[in-house]
């Protein structure tokens, strides 16, 4: 027992200081640091190759990768989020994610995928304190972590500091307007963030074997502790961190090791049902921030006018030269996307159904079905997280659903390909449904991570109950029918799958444009207001994910299908991650950006070919912070963009109210 109860502070002790970190981000920013693991592992990485590469000592190194540490917390700040930070919670994330993706990818290139061992800071025999037997590196776990802790404690509520840092995040702009220096705060706090990181990182590397994604897992279940203690609260991601390194040494020893995420799945719905904002967090009371208060701090410290360089720089980029140069390269594309995109929908159509008659593409028409088989999961993130507004990271679980489904429906039933989809939607709708109901109670990121503990959890049920769906072997799926057509083939695949995902694509373009859709973007805007209308937020939140639930549903029945063949290491957590890429790489609340979006994300990693694993996540993590930096809207605000440029012009050429006066003053939006 004693040992159990160790080996569990152990644990707790690095997923309460991996929790803290990001409850310190969270509480000054509101943001979730989904980068927070790959941060800590290349500095992790730093440490190997100065420990063991170089062969310097501790007292030497330690320093050093804290100095690292540093660094990179302040260029993430300054580079990715402090340009974005003034914009909704889910593009920070999305930019976290971005982050995440290329630090990981650089890892790979660099240090290679195989696990390594990293060497102790302390070493030597065990020694007993009380009925404890301890190891040097336990020790030294526990007595650091909780010696951070406390002093975390101190200066977050005992200090002017952590007062400061509570004021920046109920009221960024009147902690502007008192004299505070918002930013200065917030690169304060991401570097604070990277250094907890990095001291969990350095205590959890001699226990485990050191590999890219070795702090994945951590930061995974140091989600959960924050959730089940309060995202506002330190002491609550200490709380839940020992709850749950406890419980697990529990659960390992005497239940089993298979259920652990689905055991803190539901652990977590329990204490969010009965306490939405943790045990030891407190409801969220910030204030609407829209800028005010940072720009009037800046115009505060601001006593003289613009430098001229800024001046002549913006008459440069605006001067009737650099416009005419613009306007001649963008005319042919801003007058084609004039022409009404129905059209251009159904020439793609007819083109991808026509060039298989013509050439034989075999590979590319299963490159094709695979990203038509993708769609549906990225149009159900396009109904949730970008019309609904709830954000999920758990569309995974719901597409393992519709597939799971479809393969036992296809074993043990001969129904038709297309009742067999309809049913496995349907079955998944029942999950959307029952996945829906704690968005009655809670909201924002506690939801975001819910979905994410139900993401991580189905494949762990689905290993489970091998006996129905085949273990860690996965299931084949037997050949079937569909509208009377036997399926199997590339090419009878591409003429079943492409034209029923066209339709597919047509209805939720319908759906987006309907009154529902209008409604569910009332509720997404504002609650109260859409109840004073008549509006049942609790309704309409439920019905969002049922109605996602059911993409994903398809999406998952199409890939069975398509494939031919599933396991669960398909569905996991990181399938959630690339449908959200996909969905804001296209644009969140676009059919033709999910369309685009999973192009994207298929045709990437084939197209990187033996390049590696690396280049695919930099591709993504550089596209994604691209999109977010330069084009928030994605690639399908391009064809917008370019129709808002040709009525401009054409209100130019004829003189009429859409053009812009040559004579106007042009002053630079700081001044």
């Amino acid at each position: 027992m004693a040992d159990l109860l160790i080996a569990g502070l152990a644990s707790g002790a690095l997923y309460a200081l991996v929790g803290v970190a990001l409850v310190v981000i969270y509480r000054a920013s509101g943001v979730l640091n989904f980068a927070q693991g790959d941060m800590a592992t290349i500095i992790l990485f730093v440490a190997y190759f100065l420990l063991v590469g170089q062969g310097l000592p501790y007292p030497v190194v330690i320093p050093a990768v804290l100095a690292f540490a540093v660094l990179q917390g302040a260029l993430v700040y300054l580079l990715v989020v402090r340009p974005v930070q003034n914009r909704p919670a889910l593009t920070v994330i999305m930019a976290t994610f971005g982050v995440s993706l290329i630090l990981n990818a650089v890892v790979v290139y660099l240090f290679g995928g195989e696990a390594r061992g990293f060497p102790a800071a302390l070493t030597g025999p065990n020694f007993e304190l009380g009925p404890f037997v301890l190891s040097p590196q336990r020790a030294l776990t526990i007595g650091v972590a909780i010696g951070v802790m406390v002093l975390g404690y101190v200066i977050f509520n005992r200090s002017r500091a952590g007062l400061i840092v509570r004021a920046a995040y109920q009221n960024r702009s009147a902690a502007v307007l008192m004299g505070v220096r918002v930013k200065r705060l917030m690169l304060g706090v991401w570097v604070t963030s990277a250094v907890l990181g990095v001291v969990a990182a350095l205590l959890l590397a001699p226990l485990v074997r050191l590999s890219s994604g070795v702090m994945n897992d951590v930061l995974l279940i140091a989600f959960a502790a924050v959730v089940i203690g309060g995202l506002t609260s330190p002491a609550g991601a200490v709380v839940g961190g020992m709850l749950i390194g406890i419980g697990q040494a529990a659960i390992a020893a005497y239940l089993t090791l298979e259920l652990q995420a689905t055991f803190m799945f539901v652990v977590i719905l329990a204490v969010l049902m009965l306490r939405p904002q943790g045990l030891l967090g407190t409801r969220d009371t910030t204030v609407e921030d829209h800028g005010v208060g940072e720009a009037a701090g800046r115009r505060s410290r601001r006593s003289s006018p613009c430098p001229g360089l800024v001046g002549g720089l913006e008459r440069v980029r605006r001067s009737d030269s650099v416009r005419a140069a613009v306007d001649m390269v963008t005319w042919l594309p801003a007058r084609l996307a004039m022409v009404p995109s129905r059209f251009y929908a159904i020439a793609v159509l007819g083109a991808v159904l026509v060039i298989p008659m013509l050439v034989p593409v075999s590979f590319e028409a299963a490159v094709a079905v695979q990203v038509a088989a993708l769609v549906p999961a990225v149009i159900s993130v396009t109904v949730l997280s970008g019309v609904s507004g709830q954000l999920s990271v758990g569309q995974a679980g719901f597409v393992a659903v519709g597939a799971y489904a479809t393969a036992l429906l296809n074993q043990h039933t001969a129904l038709d390909g297309a009742i067999v989809v309809v049913v496995s939607a349907l079955l998944a709708c029942g999950f959307g449904a029952a996945m829906g109901l704690p968005a009655i109670r809670v909201s924002g990121p506690y939801l975001a991570l819910i979905t994410l503990a139900f993401s991580w959890a189905v494949p762990e049920i689905l290993v489970a109950w091998d006996s129905v769906t085949g273990g860690y072997a996965g299931t084949y799926v037997a050949d079937a029918t569909m509208f009377g057509i036997a399926i199997g083939d590339t090419v009878t695949n591409f003429y079943v799958i492409i034209p029923l995902v066209a339709v597919l694509v047509y209805g939720s373009h319908r759906l987006l444009r309907s009154e529902f859709a209008r409604k569910l973007r009332a509720v997404r805007d504002s609650e109260p207001a859409a109840a004073a209308v008549g509006l049942d937020p609790a309704r309409y939140k439920i019905l969002a994910f049922t109605i996602s639930a059911g993409f994903a549903g398809v999406a998952g029945s199409l890939l069975a299908y398509s494939v031919g063949f599933i396991a669960p290491e398909t569905f996991t957590v990181y399938l959630s991650i690339y449908l959200l890429l996909a969905a804001v790489l296209g644009g969140i609340e676009s059919v033709a950006g999910a369309v685009l979006g999973a192009t994207f994300i298929t045709v990437v990693p084939i197209a990187a070919g033996s390049a590696g694993a690396a280049l695919p996540q930099v591709v993504f993590g550089a596209s994604l912070l691209a999109l977010i930096l330069f084009l928030p809207g994605g690639l399908a605000s391009i064809a917008s963009r370019l129709r808002l440029r040709a009525s401009r012009s054409a209100g130019t050429s004829t003189g009429g109210s859409g053009g812009v006066s040559a004579s106007r003053v042009l002053v630079p939006k700081d001044c």
